[in-house]
Order: C-alpha cells, then sequence, then structure tokens
C-alpha cells in the first residue's frame, strides 16, 4: 500500500481542560508539542492532524517482527540466522476514567471511521522519539457508561481500543 508523504498543515490539540480544540500549524505543533505528543491522528479527510494526548491514560506497545523462510537457529552449529523481511506495531490505548461522550465520540471517530489512519507516537527506541506510521482500528472496548447526577452528562470509564501498524 503506498504510504501518503503530503505533509498536513493543520494540527488541533484537543484540550483536556476544556474539552476544545486548538488550533496551531503543523511545524509549530513539530517544535511546541511533538516532543510531548504520545497520541495524534492524521484524520485523511481534512489533512489535519488530531492530537488527542491530554485524554490517553497509557499506550502499551507491542513490536512484532517476520522472519523469513529459513530464519532460525541451525541445529547443527546452534547459529542463529535472522532476515527480518516486516515488521509492525500493536498499540493498545486506553482512554481516561470519566470521558464525556463528546470527547470519547471524537477520538472514536478519529480511528474507526475510515479504513486507515497515519498516527503519529513516540517510539522508545527512536532518538527523537516521534514516529508516524499507517494504523487501523482492531478493537474497540467501550467500556461502562455512566450517567453522572451532579451535571446531567453521560460519562465513559474503562473505554479502549487496539490499533495495529499496516
Amino acid at each position: 500500500m503506498p504510504v501518503d508523504t503530503t505533509e498536513p498543515t493543520t494540527v488541533k490539540r484537543y484540550r483536556f481542560d476544556s474539552e476544545q480544540f486548538d488550533t496551531l500549524s503543523y511545524s509549530d505543533w513539530q517544535t511546541q508539542y511533538a516532543n510531548y505528543a504520545m497520541f495524534a491522528v492524521l484524520y485523511a479527510q481534512d489533512n489535519i492532524v488530531y492530537d488527542v494526548t491530554e485524554w490517553i491514560a497509557e499506550l502499551n506497545l507491542t513490536h512484532e517482527e517476520l522472519d523469513a523462510e529459513g530464519a532460525g537457529r541451525d541445529k547443527k552449529t546452534g547459529t542463529m540466522k535472522r532476515k527480518i523481511i516486516a515488521d509492525k506495531h500493536d498499540i493498545q490505548v486506553k482512554i481516561m476514567d470519566k470521558v464525556p461522550h463528546s470527547v470519547a465520540h471524537k477520538i472514536l471517530m478519529l480511528v474507526c471511521d475510515g479504513d486507515t489512519f497515519t498516527l503519529y507516537w513516540h517510539h522508545p527506541c527512536r532518538a527523537n522519539g516521534l514516529t508516524s506510521a499507517k494504523y487501523y482500528c482492531s478493537t474497540v472496548n467501550f467500556g461502562a457508561q455512566r450517567y453522572d447526577k451532579n451535571d446531567g452528562k453521560c460519562y465513559y470509564t474503562g473505554m479502549s481500543f487496539k490499533v495495529i501498524q499496516v
């Protein structure tokens, strides 16, 4: 699958404190926030990066490699032969507890509305950290839906989803 190399021009940071988006240029975002961004999605329909880091509780990262045929340990000499032909990342994403319905909807639309999306996240093995690749959403756990009598709003607790690199 060809990778889209068009650089986005706009980033919208979804603020935890206000449930609103701050808009800034992609280059300003790279300079100011990219060293801190954990989870930002390039939404293909409008070519805008949506940074929802403030709503993410944790990312559980898994790296997998696929070896070519004939890879493995030689049973006579004990020599290990490897030829990696592909690798991918799976990321289990846990959303913060007590997420308003409006926020849950926006986050899920970013990762579930379409076949694939570009994800920006911090890779622990890379010097500058920030990396991007194409992903798809495979599993969504909506968690528990709760109504808060004090403010009359619906919230989600325990929401999570898994994204897999294409």
